[in-house]
């Protein structure tokens, strides 16, 4: 049986590794999702808002209530430019946000069950959703 080398590498952690702690939400948070070049960050929380972050200035921008009382967002992406917001939620809807705004820019539903995750695809047309359904579904922007 092969023995250890006794020159192992030691790993070093740094001892406190976050900045700063933000406790914006007044819940638990779900999802979160980053733009490209690191300007903006979003996040998603149990109590039923998107909130969108400048993690530089460590501020909030902009937060996005749900359209109902029982309607949580699960799942965020950022597109690659950051101006748009796709959100899958629990009313089985994904809705599309412009991210300077906050405006909602659509809404797609056709999925039997909530949304678990959602992206923008590589092309500036399509999004894409899969949900407890089991299904993936493409949506034309």
């Amino acid at each position: 049986m092969p023995q250890a080398s006794e020159k192992e590498e030691k790993v070093e952690y740094a001892k406190n590794p976050y900045k700063k702690i933000i406790k914006h939400h007044s819940s638990e948070i779900y999802c979160l999702t980053s733009s490209y070049n690191g300007n903006l960050l979003a996040t998603a929380g149990g109590d039923k808002l998107i909130k969108l972050y400048d993690p530089l200035n460590l501020k909030t921008l902009i937060s996005i209530p749900s359209n109902s009382a029982e309607n949580i967002f699960i799942s965020l992406h950022l597109n690659y430019v950051g101006d748009r917001l796709v959100a899958g939620s629990t009313d089985k809807s994904v809705s599309i946000f412009n991210t300077s705004t906050g405006k909602q820019l659509g809404c797609f539903v056709g999925h039997g069950e909530k949304i678990n995750a959602v992206a923008f695809t590589n092309t500036k047309e399509k999004c894409v959703s899969g949900s407890d359904d089991r299904q993936l579904k493409f949506w034309d922007l």
